[in-house]
């Protein structure tokens, strides 16, 4: 488990003329009348279309609450511990990346600030291990930040934990910078195993990192 990180080293997508802006948690159309041919479009309400860079045609979908997130559940867990997962598995957009035979490679969970419409939270993101170094990760979250641009949302937060290096450089690649710091967030209260260790760091402190969409 990475605590509230991203499974994936990863490389971009584009979004190409968001209509129909709205609010967290509906889908939205993508013209496709671009100067070049789109690599990443919203088709319909549920679907957001191929996403091709190279001879990787991939996929990013919306998943709606109910029975088929569970499915997701490895995925979630690679990114936060069993409880939290249990606690939003049923909210918020769960945006699903997927190959060219339909099976699951990563999974972006998005909950909307209850204080602030305009601002949405990165709750969970990660990428199958087997799958990591070939961009996965970074392409996945550059169509999410697109999606909910177009979708009228300013800010987006995102929270991983001090022992993840890894997650704190892919955050800042992909336009993030630091907020703020929470002290003594990992908790076995909240379900972390405080014996748990990543490049030999204990799970303790939450950093969070935020970006402006406008």
């Amino acid at each position: 488990m990475n605590p509230r990180g991203a499974a994936s080293r990863a490389k971009p997508v584009t979004l190409v003329n968001t209509v129909n802006k709205g609010t967290l948690g509906s889908c939205h159309r993508v013209t496709n009348n671009a100067p070049s041919p789109p690599k990443y479009c919203v088709i319909s309400r549920e679907r957001i279309a191929p996403v091709v860079n190279g001879d990787a045609p991939l996929s990013l979908d919306h998943v709606r609450p109910g029975p088929e997130r569970e499915a997701f559940l490895p995925l979630l867990l690679l990114a936060d511990a069993e409880p939290q997962v249990r606690s939003y598995l049923h909210h918020g957009d769960l945006y699903a990346l997927r190959g060219a035979g339909g099976g699951p490679l990563g999974v972006t969970l998005v909950l909307p600030d209850g204080a602030d419409p305009g601002t949405a939270e990165l709750r969970a993101v990660a990428i199958d291990p087997t799958q990591h170094h070939r961009g996965l990760g970074r392409r996945m979250l550059a169509g999410v930040l697109a999606d909910l641009r177009g979708r009228g949302v300013r800010r987006v937060v995102v929270g991983t934990s001090n022992a993840g290096i890894g997650q704190i450089a892919f955050y800042q690649k992909a336009g993030f910078r630091l907020w703020r710091i929470e002290r003594d967030y990992f908790t076995a209260q909240k379900g972390y195993d405080p014996d748990e260790r990543e490049n030999g760091l204990p799970h303790r402190d939450m950093i969070w990192f935020d970006q402006e969409l406008d």
